[in-house]
């Protein structure tokens, strides 16, 4: 197994990939130390829907190859291609972005 190549796979180059890096950090974050601004259970709900979409928006966007005999060219790239775990992952993941959300605005009150 060529360790290069294994590392190149988790490059971060797409927004959900950035997304679930950020949201994990935030969830470290959560468990760990103690926020003021915000409760840290309502933080990590926030940080943990984030994580979902970002997963689901991975698997919704796979590697894909297009090749074309006629005109001798090969097309490489992630469009959206909607998968039934990434809708899964994204719906769940919303609704936990807005149970968190919602906790976040009414902590206070």
């Amino acid at each position: 197994m060529d360790f290069s190549n294994f590392l190149k796979n988790f490059a971060i180059d797409y927004w959900y990939k950035m997304l679930i890096v950020v949201s994990f950090a935030f969830m470290v974050i959560a468990l760990t130390l103690k926020i003021y601004a915000i409760p840290n259970a309502a933080l990590f709900l926030l940080a943990f829907g984030g994580f979902l979409i970002g997963m689901g928006e991975w698997v919704n966007h796979p590697y894909q190859e297009r090749i074309n005999l006629d005109y001798s060219f090969k097309v490489t790239g992630h469009p959206r291609r909607p998968k039934l775990g990434g809708i899964a992952l994204d719906l769940v993941g919303s609704v936990v972005l807005a149970f968190g959300m919602f906790k976040a605005a009414f902590a206070f009150m």
